[in-house]
């Protein structure tokens, strides 16, 4: 099936579309190794991937671990020993690798090459989809697993001849997709309600795609127990169901923050926020209204119907649930919003006269394309800098390592992060203290923090031994027990 749809195309099509994937790998691979290792990502590779299998399927202390995207990287550990880029970020570029080009392969099919070509370079050229192609985190796995399972339901709604494939891709995919990140439930959420419709529409099959449905949801149900079995038996389920990240919020709380999170996520997502909450809005009410129209054939409505509910369901299941969906977690409605905006404009080009709206969606799309491109632009210096600031605290780390031993207190928390795991690399643990409880014999403090001292440090002999523009490291002339607060008593 896919071979003939590539037969098919043109040498010129063939060519465009080669020409986008390795312009967007090249993309990829370039904010790969440039930008630097987040604290996500060292907190990843140090407590899951460095501990290996039995550490990264059964110890949930926090909902960093992605375990399916952990567990890839474990064997990359082996073969690249040391190289904690290459490690944590290989998988996540493999996996955008293959499902883009799988969603712009199996587009082409479904829909024609001028819809994928648009979609595709729409989402990969947005700077949330870069980064996090090049981030050691499983949400572009993720959304490979969802872009898998989307076709295989619109293969299924739209009574397509491979349906025993089509179940079983929904089944594995959607099971990966949550042993990847648990919160592919909500984009799950979307498919089974499109499953549920397509089945109370079926007419006579439709007890048969009702119960096939359930009997689907309940498998990946099963297996998805199956895989986080270990993390129920050792870190217990409390820990894998109650993620801080999504914590209910009164209602008063969640609309007095509804504002920011609006626009941090809109910013994040789409583009400049304000632009991106417009957008967002005209997809989200002018597809329903065109699809309405008379006309619309059954395979674009199930097509854009399936799209249009993966973009706004995680809307309504906030609402219900009063806690907000960290934005990275939304990902996949990025690239559902530039597949409907592609439909829209293939639709306004094909429908209408060259002086119609051909020229007005001609030119949304390349301002579309210019505000990307400058998004791009000016994230370069912000991987430049991160980079130094990277760079700085390994500096401070080599002059810590090569000092005489001692406990070391650290105030700055990224420079904590940081240097635990450059002593774990070079198999020279350092006794690293967060709070001051014991001995100390340096002391690691950001500018800021080290021009207003605690008043434990305040009679402390501290020696400046290392400074740079982020970090001042004081030394003792030896370990010295820090005093405690003296502790107000009531009287008797």
């Amino acid at each position: 099936m896919l071979k003939r749809t590539l037969v098919r195309l043109t040498k010129r099509e063939r060519a465009l579309g080669a020409a986008v994937l390795v312009s967007l790998l090249a993309l990829q691979l370039g904010w790969l190794l440039t930008d630097s290792l987040s604290p996500d990502e060292l907190v990843s590779y140090d407590a899951f991937v460095h501990q290996g299998p039995v550490a990264i399927t059964s110890f949930y202390p926090i909902p960093n671990n992605h375990v399916l995207y952990n567990l890839l990287c474990w064997p990359l550990k082996l073969l690249l020993p040391g190289q904690v880029r290459l490690i944590m970020r290989l998988p996540s570029l493999l996996a955008a690798t293959a499902g883009m080009g799988l969603g712009y392969l199996l587009l082409t099919h479904f829909r024609g090459f001028r819809v994928a070509t648009l979609a595709t370079a729409l989402f990969g050229l947005s700077t949330v989809s870069l980064t996090y192609a090049a981030s050691g985190r499983g949400y572009f796995l993720q959304l490979t697993g969802l872009l898998a399972a989307f076709f295989a339901v619109f293969c299924l709604v739209t009574h397509r001849p491979c349906r025993r494939l089509a179940w079983a891709t929904f089944i594995l995919s959607c099971t990966a997709g949550l042993y990847a990140v648990p919160t592919f439930a909500v984009p799950l959420l979307a498919l089974a309600a499109g499953l549920l419709v397509a089945g109370a529409r079926s007419g006579a099959s439709r007890q048969t795609l009702l119960a096939q449905t359930v009997a689907a949801l309940a498998a990946i149900g099963l297996l998805t127990a199956l895989l986080y079995y270990p993390v129920g038996c050792i870190s217990g389920w409390q820990r894998l169901l109650a993620n801080r990240y999504l914590e209910a919020h009164s209602l008063a709380d969640f609309l007095a923050s509804g504002k920011a999170y609006l626009y941090e996520t809109a910013g994040l997502l789409y583009g400049p926020p304000r632009g991106a909450l417009l957008l967002w809005a005209a997809v989200a009410v002018g597809t329903p209204a065109l699809l309405a129209r008379p006309g619309v054939g059954p395979d674009t409505r199930w097509l854009a119907g399936l799209c249009w509910a993966l973009l706004v369901l995680p809307a309504p299941v906030m609402l219900a649930r009063q806690f907000y969906i960290p934005a990275r977690v939304l990902l996949f409605t990025t690239y559902f919003l530039y597949v409907l905006l592609a439909l829209a404009a293939d639709w306004a080009w094909r429908h209408q006269s060259p002086r119609g709206l051909r020229p007005v969606v001609g030119g949304l799309l390349l301002g579309i394309f210019v505000v990307k491109f400058a998004a791009i632009r000016s994230q370069v210096p912000v991987l430049l800098r991160s980079r130094t600031q990277t760079q700085k605290v390994t500096r401070a780390y080599n002059w810590l390592s090569h000092q005489p031993a001692g406990p070391v207190f650290v105030g700055a928390s990224y420079h904590g992060l940081l240097f635990y795991h450059l002593s774990l690399l070079a198999h020279r643990p350092l006794p690293l203290q967060y709070a001051p409880t014991g001995p100390v014999r340096y002391v690691v403090w950001g500018k800021e923090q080290a021009a207003t001292r605690p008043a434990w440090a305040s009679n402390l002999p501290l020696q400046p031994g290392y400074a740079d523009e982020m970090v001042i490291i004081y030394r003792l002339p030896a370990a010295i027990q820090v005093p405690r607060p003296v502790r107000a008593h009531l009287p008797n």
